[in-house]
């Protein structure tokens, strides 16, 4: 046992891990390369051509007196008009289409009286607040308010006209609250 203990011990020692590591090397940059010598003398240029003064090379060409006429353009072609078509009567169409039934709530005539009231009182309440804010100057805010209080007053007046008296009376008491606001916030 004492052997294999002393056999594996000098593996150990004998392994790349404690003895055969290389110290590290340092950077050694390459040397630094002359620069290239550079001609300092003038270029030297080719001879240019020289050309004689009055030569066949520098006379402008000669022109007409007159310039020639051009022939005249061809007449317009005549647009061909295509053979008339014989047109058959459309048949009529085979069933008319009603529109589609329009849903409406029923109501007593307890429920129609009393919001019809309810429409009329909200719409005359905004009328009275519109004419008492018209003599009045406004700012943005107001102004902006006056005018949906207007929107949903045409609204409101729109939808009565067309019988949806629950959708009418909505908006009139909303366009009635709005108003209410308008006139507590100029006081």
């Amino acid at each position: 046992m004492l052997r294999r203990a002393g056999w594996l011990c000098s593996v150990l020692f004998l392994s790349a891990c404690g003895m055969g590591k290389l110290p590290p090397r340092t950077f050694v940059p390459p040397p630094v390369r002359p620069a290239p010598e550079i001609d300092k003398s003038p270029p030297i240029l080719p001879q240019p051509d020289i050309l004689e003064a009055g030569g066949p090379a520098l006379k402008p060409p000669v022109l007409p007196a007159t310039m020639p006429q051009a022939p005249p353009p061809p007449p317009p072609a005549q647009a061909r008009r295509p053979n008339p078509v014989a047109v058959s009567p459309k048949p009529p169409p085979a069933e008319i289409i009603s529109p589609a039934p329009r849903l409406e709530q029923s109501f007593t005539q307890a429920e129609l009286k009393e919001n019809r009231q309810a429409l009329d009182e909200s719409l005359g309440r905004v009328k009275q607040a519109l004419d008492a804010v018209a003599r009045k100057r406004l700012t943005s805010q107001q102004t902006n308010t006056v005018s949906r209080i207007k929107t949903f007053q045409g609204q409101a007046q729109k939808a009565a006209r067309e019988q949806d008296l629950v959708t009418a009376v909505s908006l009139a008491k909303r366009a009635d609250q709005l108003a209410r606001d308008l006139l507590q916030s100029l006081k």
